[in-house]
């Protein structure tokens, strides 16, 4: 017997029979032995389920491996996980989530969230008796989306153990028997989000003795989440990279090669890449190819496709399969840029067969390029390798090439038709790169055409305002406060649109705005209130709205600032902060307006000095 099964049926024989000898005590007049049979028979079920569970998620792929599934347990490396001022190694996180009970782990583009996860739940069959693990993840709701969370969560267990309802599931998380782990709350569909939001907050709420922990990028709409504590997961260390792909089956000769380069300064220099699990893979992919590294994300991608286009089997040597749509690498590119934006806008990041092709058919279409839609699902799932099938369903390989290709589109587009797909794209707020790369790859008229017409709505905004707050208010909106500044009603510009623009021309400040770590306001709004409550309570002059807005905020609402003294409001760091971004828009629009008259300047010389 493995050692799998063996901590398999002492979970099963531990909290299985717990959950059952309770419940069936609770709900009628059942004998011992029908209890004891039932035990048995239930156990028997939950054993099944945990050690497929076990089996189904202990193994991952990855760009190099892609033929063949690598073990979890020998090629993880544990991550690193900050909650709070504390650090901590996934080995050892697991007591930080049973403690805390309400966790969200965020992690960027590539930081390897999923297998986070999944290690997690190995951790918890293997080694963890007091609770059965579920693992859902969401990204499977924009497939089928007529199920509430509850009843998904319920059908993880019922295939095993068919008498499990979702009573039986009810009632086994207020005793804490269950721990939940949902992967992937950024991939539900905008649409979908405010119902599965407030699901997943009435479970938090409702069985507080059930742990539960959810993956992410980081996203705006989880901040008022109170319940749930945030942590975030780290970037990789240069011994940390060389670990991992050190466990990779690649040429040996190349990899070798590749980690000696990965010295403490290579590292620092290409850490934007080399700290990120996916990225550091593809980064030996594209090394082996050019022998050299970019420095900007859109040509790292763009060596990637290359190389994953002209060379299709690192793991066999140098061999080339053949292109079944027997498209060249510019018209495949093209139908795929094509694909990608299509599936982006509709948020699909899995597909059902059908639906890829559907997709794929829109996509050749748009795309202007002519080949069967069945073959050039097959390059993408085998010869080029930027889909792949998981289990009745196909994925990208990662989220990452979905929106490079997303952004190559949208930087081909008529520049007519770019102002109004990046007010679509804004309203999504900060969970991706697509807005950053297109500017990387077509700066000129992406800022002509959406970044200027941003900036110069509201210079009138910065004139005639008197106060930081009033400059807030005129160029952003009303400013409220939710653990930092937010907005009930749109402005000159809207806070998405900000944050886009300082990301990529003042990276620095939009980092700062993105902490959300505004807990000394909060404090002083709190004694501020407090201080009119007492004023209240002894009948002598007080602030009533302030107290109106402080008791609106206990119900989940925002806190209106307008409500707060001007001396005290033009205080806050929040104000001053969302002053500070407003002002600095100003300066980059001067920036780039000086940069599109220089570039007219330039060429109108140009055709000036070789005109015949």
């Amino acid at each position: 017997m493995s050692e799998s099964e063996i901590n398999v049926n002492e979970i099963a024989g531990h909290a299985v029979a717990d959950l059952v000898e309770s419940f069936l005590s609770s709900v009628g007049n059942n004998t011992k032995e029908q209890i004891a049979k039932l035990k048995i028979r239930v156990g028997k079920g939950f054993s099944r389920y945990l050690s497929e569970t076990l089996d189904r998620y202990s193994k991952f792929k990855t760009l190099i491996n892609r033929y063949d599934a690598i073990e979890l347990s020998n090629n993880y490396v544990p991550a690193r996980i900050k909650n709070g001022t504390d650090v901590f190694r996934s080995d050892d996180f697991f007591a930080s989530l049973v403690e805390n009970k309400r966790l969200i782990v965020e992690g960027t583009a590539g930081l390897g969230k999923t297998l986070f996860v999944r290690h997690m739940l190995r951790h918890t069959i293997l080694y963890e008796k007091k609770f059965i693990p579920i693992l859902f993840e969401l990204r499977n709701l924009h497939l089928d989306n007529s199920q509430t969370l509850t009843a998904n969560l319920v059908m993880q267990v019922a295939h095993y153990v068919p008498s499990f309802t979702e009573e039986h599931l009810r009632f086994g998380m207020e005793r804490g028997k269950f721990i939940i782990y949902l992967d992937g709350i950024d991939e539900i569909s905008l649409k979908d989000r405010t119902r599965y939001a407030s699901e997943i907050l009435d479970l938090a709420y409702r069985y507080t003795e059930t742990p539960i922990l959810l993956s992410t990028r980081p996203d705006d709409f989880y901040i008022p989440w109170e319940t749930f504590r945030v942590a975030k997961l780290l970037p990789m260390t240069r011994e940390q990279t060389s670990l991992m792909l050190s466990k990779l089956q690649f040429d040996p000769e190349v990899k070798k090669k590749f980690l000696e380069e990965i010295t403490p300064e290579y590292f620092q220099q290409h850490s934007e890449f080399l700290s990120i699990p996916l990225l550091a893979t593809l980064m030996m992919l594209t090394y082996s190819e050019f022998s050299a590294v970019p420095n900007t994300m859109h040509v790292f991608y763009e060596q990637a496709y290359q190389t994953l286009f002209h060379k299709h089997d690192f793991i066999k040597g140098a061999y080339s399969r053949t292109i079944e749509t027997g498209l060249d690498v510019e018209q495949f590119r093209q139908a795929l840029a094509a694909f990608c934006f299509i599936t982006y806008l509709q948020e699909r990041f899995s597909f059902l067969q059908y639906q890829a092709l559907e997709d794929i058919k829109a996509a050749l279409s748009l795309a202007r390029v002519e080949c069967h839609d069945e073959a050039f699902l097959k390059d993408l799932l085998v010869t080029v390798c930027l889909l792949q099938r998981d289990g009745n369903y196909i994925t990208f390989v990662h989220r990452s090439f979905q929106e490079y290709f997303a952004a190559l589109f949208i930087s081909k587009s008529p520049p007519s038709e770019i102002f109004a797909i990046f007010e679509a794209l804004v309203s999504r707020g900060r969970v991706d790169a697509v807005i950053r790369m297109t500017l990387q790859l077509n700066d000129g008229v992406v800022e002509q055409e959406w970044v200027l017409p941003k900036l110069r709505a509201f210079d009138k905004a910065i004139d005639n305002a008197k106060t930081d707050f009033d400059l807030v208010k005129s160029a952003v909106g009303a400013p409220q406060f939710r653990r930092g500044v937010v907005f009930a009603k749109l402005g000159k510009i809207d806070w998405n649109s900000l944050l886009a623009i300082l990301n990529e021309y003042s990276p620095h400040l939009s980092l700062l705005l993105k902490t959300d770590d505004y807990s000394d306001d909060a404090g002083r709004i709190l004694r501020y209130v407090n201080q009119q409550q007492a004023l209240a309570d002894k009948e002598q002059p007080y602030n009533r709205a302030a107290l109106g807005a402080q008791k609106r905020g206990a119900k989940g609402e925002t806190f209106n600032l307008a409500v707060l003294p001007s001396d005290f409001l033009n205080d806050l760091k929040c104000i001053k902060d969302a002053a500070r971004a407003v002002r600095e828009l100003q300066r980059i629009k001067v920036i780039l307006e000086e940069k599109q008259q220089d570039k007219r300047h330039d060429i109108r010389g140009l055709l000036s000095k070789y005109k015949k």
